[in-house]
């Protein structure tokens, strides 16, 4: 017999971020060579400063501090490393797309009960800072309900949508770039003709495999990987597989009832012999950090020195009252306002700007 295929995992020490268990599993359950490496908060906090310095362009994906660390563990075995990018997008994975169903339904609800009852109901949700917990998921939800498939789309996925860069960014800023600019792609999935709802999922999926994948979560994992010298590859991306599941229909990717759906369908369906139950039926988990808490306590100081409303003032393209407030509402727990200040924290920290 050959040698056993190497497996690699990163463990942490919030339950709500840690996956490390079922990793564990699946490398007993095939028998693999598996390492583990339980990173420290402060370990991971004290590589955040560095973190824009591995990047030639900002990217506000905090999932970049895991993929470095996992990579540069990694390294320490193996120079090439296989992992499973893509598979989210083509086979249906995130849980936006089941939004997109539910928008459906929630937007034939009459209007006094969404806007006077279920809306300001969830909005008084208390704030958690936990991995995509249900506050943020319903928060995030109501906040971009009502807005075109396209748009609302990217409201679930980013970080600031149009109303939101009006406050942030300078108004000479706003007249250099208008929204018409930034959103002009994206808004191209707002003119879909009436169809299906799974024609509209199919559509978010193309959205995302063509903007998403490529200029996110690939320039991510390349950048990651190639600052700790790991070379990886994505075999879910092999062209032959792609042109195989575009023509797969939307069933065999995403099935189930509204409320009990299964993305990856096929592609769990196909894993079932060879992987443990509870592997295949766990609700998918994104690739987290726990920077809403993190904003809060151990990366305060740097979070309002490098946003201090005279730092801003100097490079004049943000708002800083606007700012002050997103901090203020933050750290009082009175919204959860993570993906904006974490965004806004590694443009800043980012050397090009400096």
């Amino acid at each position: 017999a050959g040698e056993r295929v190497k497996t690699f995992s990163i463990a942490f020490a919030e339950k709500s971020f840690d996956e490390s268990s079922y990793a564990r599993q699946v490398a007993e359950h095939l028998g693999t060579q598996h390492y583990e490496q339980q990173f420290t908060e402060q370990g991971m906090l004290d590589i955040v400063p560095e973190i824009p310095r591995l990047l030639d362009e900002p990217l506000g994906d905090a999932s970049l501090i895991p993929t470095f660390l996992l990579s540069r563990f990694t390294r320490e075995h193996v120079t090439v490393a296989l992992g499973g990018d893509g598979g989210d997008e083509l086979l249906a994975g995130y849980p936006t797309y089941v939004a997109h169903r539910m928008a459906d339904v929630y937007n034939t609800l009459p209007p006094f009960l969404r806007k006077r009852v279920i809306e300001p109901w969830v909005r008084r949700l208390r704030v958690s800072t936990d991995n995509l917990s249900f506050d943020f998921k319903a928060k995030r939800f109501v906040h971009g309900v009502s807005l075109p498939a396209g748009t609302r789309h990217t409201v679930w996925m980013g970080s600031y949508d149009a109303r939101q860069q009006g406050k942030l960014l300078q108004p000479e800023i706003m007249l250099a770039c208008p929204d018409e600019q930034v959103f002009a792609e994206v808004r191209a999935y707002d003119d879909l003709p009436e169809s299906s709802p799974e024609a509209l999922v199919e559509a978010m999926m193309q959205l995302d495999a063509t903007h998403y994948l490529s200029e996110c979560v690939l320039f991510k994992v390349d950048r990651a990987s190639m600052a700790a010298s790991l070379e990886t590859r994505a075999p879910l991306l092999d062209h032959t597989f792609v042109e195989f599941l575009t023509r797969l229909p939307l069933d065999l990717k995403l099935r189930g009832k509204l409320w009990n759906p299964t993305g990856k369908y096929i592609l769990k369906q196909a894993m079932r012999p060879r992987l443990p139950r509870a592997v295949i039926d766990r609700p998918k988990k994104g690739f987290g950090m726990p920077v809403a808490k993190w904003i809060k306590g151990e990366l305060r100081e740097l979070v309002r020195d490098t946003l201090a409303p005279e730092r801003l003032h100097r490079h004049g393209l943000f708002n800083p009252p606007y700012i002050v407030r997103l901090l203020t509402e933050h750290e009082r727990g009175l919204a959860d306002h993570r993906k904006l200040i974490w965004t806004l924290l590694m443009f800043e920290l980012w050397p090009g700007i400096n």
